[in-house]
């Protein structure tokens, strides 16, 4: 049961960015553009304070350190993760030679 609702919260949050987010052109962008570009860019002095200021900062986050920084909605919390997935993913197949 858990597993099914997890899988439906995953595709909903895929839903939600997947036209408005693309991986390669944020890996130059600031914290505030790629948060904007998620349209939670409510949180964009929380991460500030916590020293994230490049997309690249981001590489290492989880749910943990999202709940530090003040992200508490479940819901923001998975399109953030995925969001980072998404850029993880880029990153790596455009670093295999």
């Amino acid at each position: 049961m858990l597993k099914n609702t997890l899988l439906v919260v995953v595709a909903v949050a895929r839903q939600m960015i997947g036209e408005k987010q693309h991986p390669e052109r944020m890996m130059d962008a600031g914290v505030c553009e790629w948060l904007q570009s998620l349209e939670l860019d409510e949180y964009t002095e929380s991460f500030h304070s916590a020293g994230y200021t490049t997309v690249d900062d981001l590489m290492d986050l989880d749910a943990a350190q999202l709940q530090h920084i003040g992200v508490t909605s479940v819901t923001h919390q998975l399109r953030l993760l995925y969001a980072v997935d998404r850029i993880r993913q880029t990153v790596d197949s455009s670093t295999v030679i």
